[in-house]
């Protein structure tokens, strides 16, 4: 059988792994929400204040908890969070159009 060169080998490289110090991420709305990274719940208060993460991609969902009658109410975002600095992240519900 063939042999294959070095260094061309078919599985994929893994993704190289962010590290560092911790970011923050703080996420704003411009109506009450609840926040939701990684299937763990946060409250507005707490990602207003910012939201101690290690550096990576993060997958949020927000939820609006007192939207009008037809707004979407749920809203998906992926965000980085850099090591050592507070990632802000701000959310609108308002007529989508």
């Amino acid at each position: 059988p063939p042999v294959e060169p070095p260094g061309e080998a078919a599985t994929p490289e893994p993704a190289p792994v962010v590290s560092g110090p911790p970011g923050k991420l703080k996420v704003a709305a411009d109506s009450p929400f609840e926040l939701s990274i990684s299937h763990r719940r946060y409250s507005q208060f707490d990602a207003g204040r910012g939201i101690e993460l290690p550096p990576g991609t993060y997958r949020l969902r927000i939820e609006c908890i007192q939207c009008p009658e037809g707004v979407k109410t749920t809203r998906e975002v992926s965000v980085e969070v850099r090591p050592g600095e507070t990632t802000k992240k701000l959310v609108s519900f308002g007529e989508e159009g």
